[in-house]
């Protein structure tokens, strides 16, 4: 995945969908980032240049880590039936997520997402 830019879209309804449409098996580990997990995904918003691809990272997050404030960052990137079921001691854990858009797809995922996080930021 040929990347010059990367961005970090809201997670709007379709976002939430194209996450919860990837099956467990088709995430792969992400390069150099300990229990985080990456995967592409086909869902690209309306208007976006043609090529590109979303790619989605999750890193799991203990339900004790998470927060009790609503108005902390790391519970809007948990979905809510998540963080419903990790509040409220059913779940032991929860995916927290962060969005990616690189052009192409002509590297591995986790050669992707390594690359990005050494882009300078703008």
């Amino acid at each position: 995945m040929g990347s010059d830019f990367a961005i970090a879209p809201r997670c709007n309804t379709a976002l939430w969908r194209a996450y919860a449409a990837v099956p467990e098996h088709a995430w792969t580990a992400a390069r150099d980032m300990h229990g985080a997990q990456v995967m592409a995904v086909d869902h690209v918003p309306a208007g976006w240049p043609p090529g590109t691809c979303i790619i989605i990272r999750r890193v799991r997050v203990d339900a004790a880590d998470i927060c009790a404030d609503p108005r902390s960052r790391r519970r809007r990137t948990i979905s809510k039936d998540q963080l419903t079921l990790a509040l409220d001691g059913i779940a032991d854990h929860a995916w927290a997520l962060l969005r990616r858009l690189p052009p192409g797809r002509d590297q591995t995922l986790p050669a992707a997402l390594a690359r990005l996080r050494s882009l300078p930021a703008a």
